[in-house]
Order: structure tokens, then C-alpha cells, then sequence
């Protein structure tokens, strides 16, 4: 390094301190300062740029107290060199530096003594007036809390706002609750369906105990009611008939009177017809009680929305029978605006809104009887939010043509 040529010395400085991104001497910059390095500045320090002038200059600082004392002479010279030197900041900077080799210190009576201090100062302060107050605080108000805060620098300004975050829109959000709605009723009414109880049925029959004695049972053995007692009177003896022997199942075939067959043959004829009545009968009424309750049921997409009259829910309910496009929103929207609902979801849209029900494809002769055309129909509903009417139209669309 002690061999190095003053060009080299200046454009390996260039390479290391060169870079304007950071403008502070590293602490790192004080293994680079050697005896031979400080030797060559000294030759070469007016041909560098300021912003090397500036990290050497301030590199100074880092270096230990005992090198700067072996270099005493050397960074004297460079600093004198500085002092004339015709960038503002390099005079400033050595005027401050001039007496830190002798004593280690740094001369702070600047602004009195040098009129090119006064200047820089002055450009500081407008750059400063310019910017905003809390841009420039001290460094240990990013440790206090904000009663701290203002009681040290005073009320902040609040920030401009730039940009102002944009909310989702109505349909967005109507959407959003309309399904959590029907979350929550079906959440219900699986909480509310019975559950199968299965109870163990008690018989009625006790189960007689083999183990005890019978009671009530006299202890004498059983007489034959011919025998007489030994112990009655002979007057009072009264022969008792013996049972009769019960009567033979008849057997065998049974002639009937052409008159009988037809009687009972009626009787069954009877019987099978009033019971295929009663049979028709019940299906008949729990066919109606099912109509009425399937009537009477609240859709789940109508669940906890503005309550609508019954021809408006039956109207509904046929219309969506064959409404393949539409969905659970969408149905639940159109039901609460048949009902009286006039809040448009959508006003981005204009007053009038359509919902395209169901979609199917129809083959129609043309105009000019040379074929048939396919075309795709598009049922859609239409609310008018301004005058309260809905209308259903269709739109039709070609897809091919057939000869």
C-alpha cells in the first residue's frame, strides 16, 4: 500500500467511500485509515470528490486515540488542506475538526468566527421551516407515549388523509346477511327436530315365583263333588249331576242355501267397499293436510325477511318452480320487494333492476316459412324500485338455424 501511486489511492477511495446512498463514515472506515493510506490522502486529497472529502474527514472521529496520536502531523495536514478547500460542507466540517488532532476535542464556536457556517445554517433552518414539525423531533420522542408527547412538542397535526378506503356495496352485504340468515335457520331447525326415543316396554304379566308356598289353598286333599262328605247329614245330602260331556266339533262340508251364499257374499262386498272408503278417505285428508302445510310453510330463503301476504308467496312459490338460473339471494330479494320493500340494494344500477330467472332454448319458425331457428329464451324479472311494479320478460336470442 506504501508503494501505491496517488491515482490509484484516489480511485480505491473512490471505489470504497464513493457511494452517495449513505453519507456517514462507518465505524469500518477506521481498519481502511493505515499510516501508508493517510501518507498518499495527503498527496491526492484535492483531486477527490466531496462526498469522499466528507466520509475521511468524519472517519477521523473513529479512529482510537492512540493511532491519531501516531498521525498527528498527517491528519493536520489534511485538514488544513480541507479549511481551504472550495466546498462548503469540507470547510465546515474541518473548521470543526482543526483542533481534534492536539487535543481531542472539537471546536463548536462556529457560527461567530466563520460567516460560511452562518450560511449553511441559515439554508438548514428554511429546509427545515419547510418540512413537517414532527418530522423533525428529537430521537427520544419516539419512546414516550402521546399524553408525553404533546406535553413536550404540543398538539401534532393530524395526517392528511390521501385515500379514503371504499366500502363494499349494499347488494354485497344484503347478500352476506341473507345467508347467514338462512345458516341460522337451518341451524334451527335441526336443533328443533325430535329425536328418536326409544322406551323399554313393561309387560303386564308378573312373572309368577315357583318358590313360595300357594296361598289360600286349603291343606285337605280334593274331593270329587259326587263323594259325599263323611261328616254332612244323610238329609242333607244332595246328589250333585255330573258334567255334561261338551258337544263334538262338527265336521265335514256345510250345504248352504243358494239364498245364504248371496247374503254373505253381499256382507263381504259390503265390508271390502266400506273399507276401500275409508282408505281413499284417509288419503284424501292427509293428501289436503300436506297441501296446507306445504301452503303454509315459509320458504327458507323468505326466513326472517318482510312478511308477505299469501297470494304473494303462492305467486312467488309458482314462479320459482321453474327458475333454473336464480339463486337463494336472488329469490329472497325478489320476494321482499313483491312484499313492499323498496330499498334498492343496488342504486349504482338505476331504479330499475332485473334478475334473470330461468334459461331454455325453444325451436321457432321463421318469419319467412323457410325453416326453423333455435333461439335461447331468458326469462327475466324486473323491479321497478321508483313505481313499486315488477313485470316477467322474455328475451330471445338465435343459436342456430336448421333447414
Amino acid at each position: 500500500m506504501a508503494s501505491m501511486k496517488d491515482s490509484d489511492t484516489g480511485l480505491w477511495l473512490h471505489n470504497k467511500l464513493g457511494s452517495t446512498d449513505e453519507l456517514w463514515a462507518p465505524s469500518s472506515i477506521a481498519s481502511l485509515l493505515t499510516v501508508s493510506v493517510i501518507d498518499n490522502i495527503r498527496l491526492c486529497f484535492s483531486s477527490l470528490s466531496p462526498p469522499v472529502k466528507l466520509k475521511l474527514l468524519l472517519g477521523m472521529l473513529h479512529l482510537p486515540r492512540r493511532t491519531v496520536d501516531e498521525m498527528k502531523e498527517a491528519l493536520s495536514e489534511i485538514i488544513q488542506l480541507a479549511t481551504v478547500d472550495s466546498e462548503p460542507w469540507v470547510l465546515m466540517v474541518a473548521d470543526i475538526l482543526k483542533s481534534f488532532p492536539e487535543t481531542g476535542s472539537l471546536n463548536l464556536d462556529l457560527e461567530e468566527q466563520n460567516p460560511n457556517v452562518q450560511d449553511i445554517l441559515g439554508e438548514l433552518r428554511e429546509k427545515v421551516g419547510e418540512c413537517e414539525a414532527s418530522a423533525m423531533l428529537p430521537l427520544e420522542c419516539q419512546y414516550l407515549n402521546k399524553s408525553a408527547l404533546t406535553t413536550l412538542v404540543g398538539p401534532l397535526t393530524p395526517p392528511i388523509k390521501h385515500f379514503q378506503l371504499k366500502r363494499k356495496p349494499k347488494s354485497a352485504t344484503l347478500r352476506a346477511e341473507l345467508l347467514q340468515k338462512s345458516t341460522e335457520t337451518a341451524q334451527q331447525l335441526k336443533k328443533t327436530a325430535g329425536v328418536p326415543f326409544h322406551s323399554k316396554g313393561r309387560g303386564l304379566v308378573k312373572k309368577i315365583d315357583t318358590t313360595t308356598p300357594l296361598k289360600g289353598i286349603p291343606k285337605a286333599p280334593f274331593r270329587s263333588p259326587t263323594t259325599p262328605s263323611m261328616f254332612s247329614p244323610p238329609s242333607n245330602r244332595t246328589p250333585i249331576a255330573p258334567p255334561r260331556t261338551p258337544l263334538r266339533k262338527e265336521r265335514g262340508v256345510k250345504l248352504l242355501d243358494i239364498k245364504e251364499l248371496e247374503m254373505v257374499g253381499a256382507g263381504r262386498e259390503a265390508k271390502r267397499r266400506r273399507k276401500t272408503l275409508e282408505t281413499e278417505a284417509g288419503e284424501k285428508a292427509a293428501k289436503e293436510d300436506a297441501a296446507a302445510v306445504v301452503e303454509n310453510a315459509t320458504p327458507d330463503y323468505a326466513a326472517g325477511l318482510v312478511s308477505a301476504q299469501r297470494d304473494q308467496m303462492y305467486a312467488a312459490q309458482e314462479m320459482f318452480k321453474t327458475a333454473n338460473k336464480v339463486t337463494r339471494p336472488e329469490k329472497a330479494l325478489i320476494l321482499g320487494f313483491m312484499a313492499g320493500s323498496r330499498e334498492n340494494p343496488c342504486p349504482e344500477q338505476g331504479d330499475i333492476i332485473q334478475i334473470k330467472l330461468s334459461e331454455h332454448t325453444e325451436v321457432l319458425p321463421k318469419a319467412d316459412g323457410t325453416g326453423s331457428t333455435t333461439m335461447l329464451v331468458d326469462t327475466v324479472f324486473e323491479m321497478n324500485y321508483s313505481t313499486g311494479q315488477w313485470t316477467r320478460l322474455k328475451k330471445y336470442k338465435p343459436i342456430a338455424t336448421t333447414s
